[in-house]
Parts: structure tokens; sequence; C-alpha cells
């Protein structure tokens, strides 16, 4: 009975040490942009001629959002941020263009997949902004 107690909490231990590794000092991958168009044709339904428009306004919007990812990555604070107000205006600029390529039922579901991902980004900006002050998010605050 033992030996399954001290199994049972070394399993627990590592498990728990593993996932609490798990995000830190990784960056995520960034998907290609055939990966995004692939996810958002399983989202949204997509035709092949939707796939093949939106590819090229995501690859020609890639090639202006490359460089200023790595200017905001070497900039300092204050810097960062008008570089940062520059690359939104440039995803606003392409969510305009990829919702020209959809349908009415279409865009309404890629306006709720966007107002998902800046609610996670403000989670985000939320949770490093705590980390930074060294207090922690609290649910519903």
């Amino acid at each position: 009975m033992k030996k399954l107690f001290y199994t049972l909490v070394a399993v627990l231990f590592v498990s728990q040490f593993s996932y609490a590794q798990r995000g830190q000092g990784q960056q995520r991958q960034r998907m290609t942009p055939e990966q995004r168009v692939e996810r958002m044709a399983e989202q949204l339904n997509l035709s092949d001629d939707q796939k093949a428009k939106i590819l090229e306004i995501d690859t020609s919007f890639g090639d202006k959002t490359a460089d200023l990812r790595s200017q905001i990555r070497d900039a300092d604070e204050e810097d960062r941020m008008d570089l940062v107000a520059s690359m939104r205006a440039i995803m606003k600029e392409r969510d305009e263009k990829v919702k020209e390529v959809l349908n009415p039922e279409q865009q309404e579901k890629y306006d709720e997949i966007l107002k998902k991902r800046e609610e996670m980004r403000e989670q985000r900006m939320a949770k490093r902004s705590a980390n930074k002050r060294g207090g922690a998010v609290r649910p519903g605050k």
C-alpha cells in the first residue's frame, strides 16, 4: 500500500512539474500562411477560390509584417508602442481585405473569431502586466 501511495505521489509531482515547465521559455511557433488559411477553411467552410484569395492576402501582409515584428522585438518601450500600433493597423487592414472575400455568414463567424482573439490577447497582456508587478491575476478582476 505504501508503494502505491509513493508511486502515486511521485507521478503527481512529475506531472505537475512538467506542466509548470511546458510554457516557460518557449515561443509559440508561427503558423505559415497556408496553415492559417487551412485553419480558416475549417472554421468558415471556405471554397477553393476563397482559400486562394485569402492565401494571397495573407502572404502579401506577411511580407509587410515580418520586418515590423523584428523591429518590435528590438525596440525600446517607447518605440515599441508606436510599432505595435502600426502592426495593429496593418492587421486591421488585412482583416478588412479578408472580409471582402467572405460571404455574410462567414463574415459573422470571422468577426466572432476576431473578437475571441482580441479577448485572449487582452488576457495575455493583463497576465504579463500582473507578472511585472509581481502580483497574480485574479479571475473576474
